[in-house]
Order: structure tokens, then C-alpha cells, then sequence
């Protein structure tokens, strides 16, 4: 019994700790390029763009975004549904952040490759708001 009540408190903290698409505050493309996002401390957003890593361009973070503000938790690449099994076929980069503070801040990326400099090829600016106590 109680080597079923371990197993089970794991594998509920495991649960607590998996999000699935639905739990994001929101979920932003490059439509919303530009735009400005107010959250909360705690509130967890999604960033999907295109990208191809097969032709040497990929999605880089330029500038600094306040950390005591926001924070990346995740940066991964994902298949589009239709493309899971083209070779070369383009992809997403999904980028997964979390306020973790009052303040504000702006996320930049450009999609470049990171040996030219050159400008980018596509740039996503995102402001975002975290409402809370001014700090004196």
C-alpha cells in the first residue's frame, strides 16, 4: 500500500508539471508580430514560427529580454502536421515562455543563419506587459 501511494504521488507531480497546448495563455505566430501581451506572473505563452533548418536559417533571440521579467523555458523544433515525414520539409521552432515578474520587456527574433551578417530574412518583436506593484 504504501509503495502504491509513492508511485502515485510521482506520477501526479509528473501530471502537475505537463502542459498541453490548451494551458498556454496564449499562442502567437507571425501574424502577431508586433503586438503587445499583458500577463501574469506564472502565465506561460507560446511563440510558432516557420523555419527550414535544412537551408541554415533558423530563429535567434537578439537583444536581451528582462529576466526577472520573463524567462525561455523551452526551445524546440516541431513537424508540421502534414510534413511529418518529408525529409528537408520545413518545420516549426516553438518557443515556450513564462513571466516570472512584474516589469516590462520585449522578445526579438530574427531568422537568419548566424554565420552571415547580413539582415535578417524575417524579424517577430513581441512587447510584453506584466502588471504588478511599481518598485520605489
Amino acid at each position: 500500500m504504501i509503495r502504491f501511494c509513492f508511485i502515485l504521488t510521482i506520477l501526479l507531480m509528473f501530471a502537475a508539471g505537463c502542459k498541453t497546448t490548451g494551458e498556454y495563455h496564449s499562442q502567437l505566430t507571425m501574424q502577431d508580430s508586433g503586438r503587445t501581451l499583458s500577463l501574469k506572473p506564472g502565465d506561460t505563452f507560446r511563440i510558432v514560427l516557420q523555419s527550414n533548418p535544412t537551408t541554415g536559417f533558423s530563429w535567434i533571440e537578439a537583444g536581451k529580454t528582462a529576466p526577472d521579467v520573463i524567462r525561455l523555458t523551452a526551445k524546440r523544433f516541431v513537424s508540421a502536421q502534414k510534413q511529418k515525414e518529408l525529409v528537408g520539409a520545413p518545420r516549426e521552432t516553438e518557443f515556450i515562455y513564462k513571466a516570472v515578474g512584474h516589469g516590462e520587456t520585449e522578445i526579438r527574433l530574427n531568422y537568419k543563419r548566424s554565420w552571415e551578417t547580413v539582415a535578417p530574412n524575417k524579424t517577430f518583436m513581441l512587447k510584453i506587459l506584466v502588471p504588478g506593484r511599481s518598485r520605489l
